[in-house]
């Protein structure tokens, strides 16, 4: 497997450096000219390729109208006001976040552009936004966001009114030809006036709450994340954590399953591609998502059934304009199409989207000399439609993995067959939902959905050492239906209410049949010899309430919630009281904290029949709390420079046992390898501080720096031991370079203390014949360390514009190198046994690596 990984990564680094190379040549050249010379209606028409969601008239845009000078670098929306600009024009925000060109005021002029939120820190929907001297007006959207142009320089009045709330009147300074934001907060209470010059955005990735971090698109691209991987970007924020062989995600020292993963509201049971390879890629691409929202921790009553953390995906909405995207690299072939059909009076209508993507690792194995061959692919599909308030969406998300693998040993015999492998996984989610808006006071959300999981493998190995055959035939039937509904009342509460029912339907077909003969097998938990079978089905019910008010009380809002989870699987119902608070201290800095209990029960598709576990688990339960610290250090600027402190503590007072491998992650058959374990605490403990700095340096760089002490222990009997992934220091510094002679760069660094692991060592035993035998001991569970870990991953990205008219599209290059330094990642570790001249046993420990520089291109053609 070492020598597999460094032949790919090297194999892969000669094909992105002769990329580089052949695309480096105008790394030295002056920055080509991108608009001038276009027609205005091509140039809003790029940006519209681009992502920015324009609407635009052939009256006020006609062909004739030229672009004489080239705009100034910056976001898509400043390019595209730069130059309507210089036609007498400007944009306007419509609805769901389109952009109307509209004919603009004098040139002396400024913005303010802000958000608006209830005493609970929820958007405020349709409240007036209005400066009445100038005669400039907006209405909130469903993210609580307006924007007031063409407004003059100077102090303005600003009147902002939304029904059940009341009213704030804000003196906000504007600049000739800037923007000033702000963030504004209504509460009960009479009116009140305050003065405000300008308030910058909070940062991104540091999220608005507790524990709370937001990534946009732009973000996710930016972010090195290997084989266009959106987990693979998240390993970067705090609390987070990753294997290099995986795309799990840790929170706070937890497993992958006891995070909860949505997509548009739709818990997504199995989001990973390459299972027989320790799922080494999600099923979610980040072109597809708009916004990515991670909770590390406090999160509320709305989320259930999971202990340590949600990761929030909201998928792109379809633009106003058909669009194409296609995309070629080593792993995967990708396509896209979306557009939407608005109403003939512009307003509602209907968008769709459709992503589809296909791709292998044979050929890089091929490169490595190796047999495997493993394929995958996945389609999101997405319908929506809204109108006078209600709104409609249905989708799809459909995945699957095959992997056909034969190897035989030269001399070709049939009972010489070393590895034979015929495995297929199938993952289709379908899902409807359905909104009304009842005034600015009332929100309902309905949804119902279906899941099928399958999973179906056929493996057989015959070695020098071991021999074993396996069947596993599974599959998962799940009807979801859920309500939400939000209503804001007197006194400035906001309450919240959902109940979710699912009905599961699961049958399993295990058997297999082993004799593992290797130096570790008897340090396996079960029997290196024997047989394990099982065939059952199962079925039962989960059902999720949960009711939750916040409210606000001068500088402080307050957020109490109640949840009740049934699993009839287990007959086992529990109930989770959980409560927030924040408290603005002043306009820089707010402290929050968070207390609450939590609970994960086992699902149906979760028993662990292959390491003889026939019976489920009884409820986990957790109670967690965690305080932190937002303080802006500097408010001007793009970006301004925010630091963040959290503390945080959780414990599981009854955690699950489960099976892992001490030596080797990675494995086709991880249940039937010789150094398979069985761990079951009596208690888990996860604590921690982190620390969050981010912000810009000039207006071309941003970056965040992230630190981390933090331990997660298990009590096994009346030892406290290390988890797997616990890494008491973990440090990370990602810095973003935009509009670098054309090219936009990225560096991303990651520093922790080494992972624990096992010590081995080994007696001398005679055996019934009379002969020894070598014995192998182990020593304290997670008693020792790997070396302290250190990667910098790098990522580089351009776009070039393609010749044409109304077909023209554009063409990016992404090249990226995983482990740029050839960092020696240990993994763990190959163990032999010598017996030496002078008497005893010596373990021979020979350390196994994760790859060197891997790197990874991708060429992507948008029209």
């Amino acid at each position: 497997m070492r020598n597999r990984f460094r032949g790919i990564g090297f194999a892969w680094l000669l094909l992105g450096l002769g990329v580089f190379g052949s695309a480096s040549t105008g790394w030295a050249e002056e920055p080509a000219e991108i608009f001038r010379g276009l027609s205005l209606e091509e140039a809003l028409e790029k940006l519209r390729l681009e992502g920015l969601p324009l609407v635009f008239s052939s009256e006020l845009v006609p062909p004739e109208l030229q672009v004489e000078a080239e705009p100034s670098s910056g976001s898509r929306r400043e390019i595209a006001e730069a130059l309507l600009a210089a036609h007498g024009l400007g944009l306007r925000e419509v609805s769901q976040g389109r952009r109307l060109v509209v004919v603009a005021r004098p040139r002396n002029l400024g913005k303010i552009a802000g958000r608006v939120v209830d005493a609970t820190g929820v958007p405020v929907e349709g409240a007036r936004v209005e400066d009445a001297d100038a005669g400039r007006r907006a209405i909130t959207n469903s993210r609580g966001s307006f924007e007031l142009r063409s407004l003059p320089a100077g102090r303005r009045t600003i009147r902002i009114e939304a029904p059940a709330l009341a009213s704030r009147v804000l003196e906000v300074g504007v600049r000739a030809g800037g923007v000033s934001r702000l963030e504004v907060s209504l509460e009960p209470g009479p009116s009140s006036e305050d003065t405000i010059e300008v308030t910058a955005e909070w940062p991104w990735v540091a999220g608005d709450g507790l524990s709370v971090h937001v990534l946009t698109q732009e973000d996710l691209r930016s972010m090195p994340h290997f084989g266009d991987d959106l987990f693979r970007g998240l390993e970067s924020l705090p609390g987070a954590t990753a294997s290099d062989g995986s795309a799990h995600l840790h929170v706070r020292g937890g497993e992958q399953r006891e995070l909860l993963v949505l997509v548009d509201g739709q818990e997504l049971l199995e989001p990973f591609h390459l299972k027989d390879f320790n799922d080494a890629l999600g099923v979610i691409r980040p072109t597809t998502v708009e916004r990515v929202e991670i909770i590390t921790g406090g999160f509320g009553a709305e989320y259930g059934d999971r202990l340590t953390g949600v990761l929030d995906l909201v998928t792109l909405s379809p633009g106003i304009r058909t669009r194409g995207e296609v995309a070629l690299g080593p792993l995967q072939v990708e396509a896209g199409r979306s557009g939407r059909r608005p109403e003939k009076d512009g307003r509602g209508g209907a968008g769709w989207m459709v992503d589809a993507r296909y791709g292998s690792l044979e050929i890089p194995f091929r490169l490595a000399d190796e047999e495997e061959n493993p394929t995958f692919w996945d389609l999101f599909a997405k319908w929506d439609a809204s109108d006078q308030g209600r709104g409609w969406r249905v989708q799809a998300l459909l995945a699957g993995d095959q992997l056909d693998f034969v190897q035989t040993d030269n001399a070709g015999e049939p009972d010489e067959i070393s590895e034979r492998f015929q495995t297929e996984y199938r993952n289709l989610n379908l899902w409807a939902s359905h909104q009304m808006i009842l005034g600015s006071d009332l929100i309902l959300d309905h949804r119902a959905g279906g899941i099928h999981l399958a999973r179906d493998r056929d493996g057989r190995r015959i070695s020098e050492d071991d021999s074993l055959s396996l069947l596993d035939e599974r599959e998962l039937d799940m009807l979801v239906l859920a309500h939400q509904g939000r209503v804001r009342l007197a006194g400035g509460h906001s309450l919240r209410w959902g109940v979710e029912g699912r009905r599961l339907e699961a049958g399993y077909d295990y058997r297999d049949a082993h004799e593992l003969a290797g130096p570790l097998a008897p340090i396996r938990d079960l029997p290196p010899v024997g047989a394990t079978q099982f065939e059952q089905a199962f079925d039962g019910e989960q059902l999720g309430l949960f009711v939750s008010d916040s409210w606000q009380r001068g500088d402080l809002t307050v957020e109490a919630g109640l949840r009740f989870d049934e699993n009839t699987v287990i007959d086992d119902d529990h109930t989770s009281p959980r409560l927030s608070l924040a408290w603005a201290v002043n306009e820089s800095t707010r402290l929050r904290g968070a207390i609450g209990r939590y609970s994960q029960s086992q699902r149906l598709y979760e028993l662990q029949v292959e390491d003889g576990e026939t019976e489920f688990a009884p409820t986990e339960r957790a109670t967690s709390w965690g305080l932190g610290l937002e303080h802006e250090l500097r408010t001007s600027g793009r970006r301004p420079l925010t630091l963040r402190v959290e503390v945080y503590q959780r414990r599981i007072r009854n955690p699950r046992p489960r099976w892992e491998n001490l030596f080797e992650p990675v494995s086709l058959v991880p249940e039937l390898e010789e150094d398979r374990v069985r761990i079951a605490p009596d208690r888990t403990r996860a604590e921690g501080v982190e620390l969050f700095l981010g912000g810009a340096a000039g207006p071309k760089i941003d970056y965040f720096l992230t630190y981390t002490w933090s331990r997660v222990e298990d009590q096994i009997a009346t030892v406290w031991t290390p988890r797997a992934v616990d890494q008491p220091h973990a440090l990370g510094a990602d810095v973003f370079f935009r509009d670098v002679r054309g090219w936009e760069l990225a560096a991303a660094a990651r520093i922790h203390t080494g992972w624990p692991t096992t010590e081995l060592t080994a007696r001398l035993e005679e055996g019934p014949d009379g002969e020894e035998a070598v014995v192998p001991v182990l020593g304290p569970l997670r008693g020792e360390r790997l070396r302290n870990y250190f990667r910098v991953d790098l990522r580089a990205s351009r776009v070039w514009e393609l010749g044409g008219r109304r077909d023209r599209g554009e063409l990016e290059l992404a090249i990226e190198v995983r482990n740029a330094t050839n960092s020696t990642l240990e993994r763990g570790a190959e163990l032999e046994f010598e017996l030496p001249p002078s008497g005893g046993v010596r373990v021979e420990r020979t350390p196994k690596t994760w790859f060197g520089p891997l790197p990874n291109l991708t060429l992507r053609w948008r029209f």
